[in-house]
C-alpha cells in the first residue's frame, strides 16, 4: 500500500480511544493502520483514514467483542490461516456482543449490527466459534465490522512467541509464515498484517432502523452519524438495559420533564429526550446555550449485596463541626432571656409553697445541625485505570464517597448520593445511590457496589443538576456539593476549554445559591495544574488514599460553606 497516508490528528485518537474504552471498560488505545479495515490486537484498535462511518461502526464492534471475551485465545488460536471462517465468526461475534453489552453501544450502531445478518444470535464464543465453521450463508462483512487478525491477537497476549500458554506447531507455523509477510507488505513496524483486505460483495443497506436510546444520540455530532426518520419517545422508566434491541426506562426523575423537538434527518437532537434540560457555557461564543444538556435519573441494578458497615469516627468527628446551627435552650440556670414558661412555674411554686426551680433563663447555642449535602459520584469509564499496586481509581473513589455518606448519614444530616456519567449532551445519568430522607442502609451500600465505570465525564450539567436538587429539596441553611472524581470534564464536543469554562460557570452558579462545592480526587494520576484550570479557587483536593480526608475535610468543606455563604449575600445585595 502507499506510504502516503497521513496520521490522524491526536484529538481524534483521543476520541476514538476514550469511544473505546467506555465500552471495553477499561483503558484502550487506538492507532492508524495503513490496511483499508479496522483491526484490533486486543491492546490497542487500528483504523484506516478517512471519515468513513463504517470505520466507527466497526470500532465500536471490535471494542464490544474485547469486553465480551469473543477475541481469547481459546477462540482465536482457531482461527490462523482460516479467513473465511475468521470474517463469519467476527459477524456472529459483533451480533452477540452487541446484545451483550446492552446501553454501552451507541443504539446506531446496535441497529447497523443488528440489520447485518438475521440469523439466530450465539449464546458464547464457543458456539459462534462451531457456527462460522459449519455454516457458510453467515454473512461476512469486513467493510462493515473490519477483521480478525490471529497472529496480532496472539502476538499482544504472548501466545505466539514464548510466553503464556503454547499453541500447537500447526498453527505456530502459520502465524509464523503471517508474521513474515505482514513484514513485507508493511514497513512501519507495527503489528498490522494482510491476511485479507479484500472487500466483501455483500454491500446491500441495512434494514430499516430501530427505535434508539438516548445512549446512542452522544456521537451524531462529532461523527455525523444517521439517524432513523421515524423515532419514537416512549416514556417510562429507568433501568440501564437492553432488550431485543429497543431500551425502556422504568423511572425518571422526579423533576423530569420533556424536550421535544422536530424529527428532522440529520439533526443530532431530532428525538424527544426525557429528563431535566440545563443551559450551557460556550466559552467560544461567551453566551449561555439554553436547553443543551438533559439529566435523567436512572436505577442501577442490584448485583452484589453488602452489610450496613460502621462509620469512620474519625471523619465523623470531623464533619460533626460543621454545618451547626443556633438552637434555643430552656430552663437554663442564666442566659440572654427570660423563659416564660420556666418563669411561671417558678411562680406558682412559690405561691403554692414551694422553693420551685430557680433556672427561668433560655439562652442560644450552637448545637443544633441544619447541613445538607449530596455526594456526585463520577462512573465513567477513566475511573477504570489501575494504579500500579493493583487498585483501581474506581474503587478508591467508591470508599471515599461511601466514607463520605456514611458519616453524614451517621451525623442525622439530610444527605443524598448519585454515581453519575454521560454519553453526550442528550444522556448525562443519575444514578441513585441514597435519594434525601434514605437512610445509608444496606440497600443503598449495595447501589453503590453495583455501580461500573463506563462512559464520560459532562461535569457542567451534573452539577448544575446537583445543585438544583439541593436548592429544591433540601432547605437546610448550610448545603454542600461533594464532587468525587478526577475533576477533568470530558464529553463528546466537550472538552479542553470549552469544558473546564463550562465547569467554572456551574461553580459559580451553584456558589450564587447557597451551595458550597468542593472536589475530592484519590489515587488520580492527574497533576495539580490541571484540577487548578478546572477548579480555581473552589475547594479541591487530590488524596493518595481515602483516609487522608481526615486531616482535610473540616478546612475544606467549612470554607466551601463559607464561600457560598458570601456568594448568597452578595447576590442578595446585589
Amino acid at each position: 500500500m502507499s506510504d502516503s497516508v497521513q496520521p490522524i490528528s491526536m484529538a481524534g485518537q483521543k476520541r476514538y480511544a476514550l469511544l473505546a474504552s467506555a465500552i471495553v471498560g477499561h483503558s484502550i488505545a487506538t492507532g492508524v493502520s495503513k490496511l483499508a479495515v479496522v483491526h484490533t490486537d486486543g491492546q490497542t484498535v487500528y483504523l484506516p483514514q478517512g471519515d468513513d462511518e463504517n470505520h466507527l461502526v466497526a470500532l465500536v464492534a471490535q471494542a464490544a467483542i474485547l469486553r465480551c471475551g469473543g477475541f481469547e485465545r481459546k477462540s482465536v488460536v482457531k482461527l490462523v490461516g482460516r479467513e473465511r471462517v475468521a470474517a463469519r465468526y467476527l459477524t456472529l461475534e459483533a451480533i452477540r456482543a452487541a446484545h451483550a453489552v446492552g446501553t454501552t453501544m451507541p443504539r446506531w450502531i446496535q441497529t447497523r449490527i443488528a440489520a447485518s445478518w438475521n440469523g439466530a444470535v450465539s449464546a458464547s464464543a464457543e458456539e459462534s466459534l462451531i457456527r462460522a465453521s459449519a455454516e457458510r450463508s453467515i454473512a461476512e462483512r469486513p467493510e462493515l465490522f473490519g477483521l480478525i487478525r490471529p497472529v496480532s491477537l496472539l502476538k499482544a497476549q504472548g501466545l505466539s512467541g514464548g510466553g503464556g500458554s503454547p499453541i500447537g506447531e500447526r498453527e505456530r507455523l502459520q502465524a509464523e509464515q503471517n508474521a513474515s509477510q505482514e513484514r513485507d507488505e508493511d514497513d512501519e513496524g507495527d503489528d498490522d498484517e494482510n491476511e485479507n483486505t479484500q472487500r466483501s460483495t455483500i454491500l446491500s443497506k441495512m434494514a430499516g432502523p430501530l427505535p434508539e436510546s438516548p445512549v446512542s444520540r452522544f456521537l451524531k455530532n462529532l461523527f455525523g452519524a444517521k439517524r432513523s426518520p421515524s423515532e419514537t419517545g416512549d416514556q417510562g422508566g429507568g433501568v440501564e438495559m437492553m432488550g431485543n434491541s429497543v431500551k425502556w426506562m422504568k423511572k425518571i426523575g422526579a423533576g423530569a420533564k420533556i424536550i421535544a423537538t422536530a424529527l428532522r434527518p440529520g439533526e443530532w437532537n431530532a428525538s424527544p429526550n426525557v429528563g431535566t434540560a440545563y443551559p450551557e457555557w460556550n466559552h467560544d461564543s461567551q453566551s449561555y446555550m439554553p436547553n443543551w444538556c438533559q439529566v435523567a435519573h436512572y436505577e442501577a441494578a442490584v448485583t452484589r449485596q453488602l452489610d450496613a458497615g460502621v462509620p469512620d469516627r474519625m471523619l465523623r468527628r470531623r464533619l460533626a463541626r460543621l454545618g451547626t446551627t443556633y438552637v434555643r435552650h430552656h430552663g437554663q440556670a442564666d442566659g440572654e432571656d427570660l423563659d416564660e414558661n420556666a418563669l411561671i412555674r417558678f411562680l406558682v411554686d412559690q405561691a403554692s409553697g414551694y422553693s420551685g426551680d430557680e433556672k427561668v433563663y433560655e439562652t442560644r447555642r450552637k448545637t443544633g445541625r441544619d447541613l445538607s449535602a449530596i455526594v456526585l459520584l463520577d462512573a465513567s469509564g477513566s475511573t477504570g485505570d489501575q494504579q500500579a499496586n493493583g487498585a483501581s481509581i474506581w474503587e478508591l473513589q467508591r470508599t471515599l464517597a461511601q466514607d463520605i455518606v456514611a458519616a453524614l448519614d451517621d451525623l442525622g444530616d439530610i444527605v443524598a448520593a448519585y454515581g453519575f456519567r454521560s454519553f453526550g449532551r442528550n444522556d448525562v445519568r443519575f444514578l441513585r445511590i441514597k435519594e434525601f430522607g434514605e437512610r445509608f442502609s444496606q440497600d443503598a451500600r449495595s447501589r453503590l457496589h453495583s455501580l461500573n465505570p463506563s462512559g464520560y465525564t459532562r461535569m457542567g450539567g451534573a452539577i448544575r443538576h446537583a445543585t438544583h436538587l439541593l436548592s429544591s429539596k433540601a432547605h437546610s441553611e448550610s448545603q454542600l456539593l461533594i464532587v468525587v472524581s478526577d475533576g477533568l470534564p470530558y464529553d463528546i464536543s466537550y472538552e479542553d476549554t470549552y469544558a473546564e469554562q463550562d465547569v467554572r460557570c456551574a461553580l459559580r452558579e451553584a456558589e450564587e445559591r447557597g451551595v458550597g462545592c468542593v472536589c475530592l480526587s484519590v489515587g488520580s494520576p492527574r497533576k495539580k495544574d490541571a484540577l487548578d484550570r478546572v477548579w480555581g479557587n473552589v475547594g479541591h483536593a487530590s488524596l493518595e488514599s481515602p483516609r487522608d480526608l481526615n486531616r482535610y475535610a473540616e478546612p475544606l468543606f467549612g470554607s466551601a460553606l463559607r464561600r457560598a455563604a458570601g456568594g448568597r449575600r452578595r447576590k442578595a445585595a446585589a
